[in-house]
């Protein structure tokens, strides 16, 4: 009975509107369904279901991309290539395995610089590291070449001295002196 009369009561004051209701509510949505209607029903559902994935990826996307306001970044799980490099340096104290990917190391960037500053090509470059025709000082082949070189120099003078003397030269060249100062 209450449910009659608060339906009766919003009839009574939705009697004046029901004019302007129907004019800005009720013929758009006709006139929108008579749309519907006449486009072909493939398309129909090609675009809703279009509308319903535009809408959900908005609704996901600031969940997945932003942080909480004030929290710092988290903390990458990869080292950077610097950090690698000096773990890289540590472990050749002892191992001459990494002592060996040093030396790669050095000799791709050796071949990188060479092949851009004197357009050698890069195979080029890498064949005249391994016959040591090139660079012309004894100690700094000796840091390209990790198999045999770095046992002869060793012993005198130490690995770390090699490799300071290799990247100073490396630097050196990329700057655009001479390898072989």
């Amino acid at each position: 009975m209450v449910g009659t009369a608060a339906l009766a009561l919003g009839a009574l004051f939705a009697f004046p509107f029901r004019g302007l209701i129907a004019g800005l509510v009720v013929a758009p949505l006709i006139r929108l369904g008579w749309l519907v209607d006449a486009v072909p029903q493939g398309l129909v559902w090609l675009v809703l279901v279009g509308g319903v994935a535009v809408l959900v990826a908005r609704m996901l996307m600031p969940v997945a991309g932003r942080r909480p306001p004030g929290r710092a970044p988290a903390p990458s799980s990869r080292p950077s290539q610097l950090a690698e490099l000096a773990q890289l340096i540590r472990r050749a104290d002892a191992s001459p395995w990494a002592r060996r990917r040093l030396a790669a190391r050095l000799s791709r960037t050796a071949v990188a610089l060479r092949a851009r500053r004197e357009g050698v090509p890069p195979r080029q470059a890498w064949q005249e590291i391994r016959a040591d025709r090139w660079p012309a000082r004894p100690e700094l082949r000796a840091a390209l070449h990790p198999e045999d070189a770095w046992r002869t120099w060793f012993p005198r003078r130490g690995w770390r001295h090699i490799l300071a003397r290799a990247v100073d030269a490396l630097w050196w060249y990329a700057k655009g002196g001479d390898v072989d100062r």
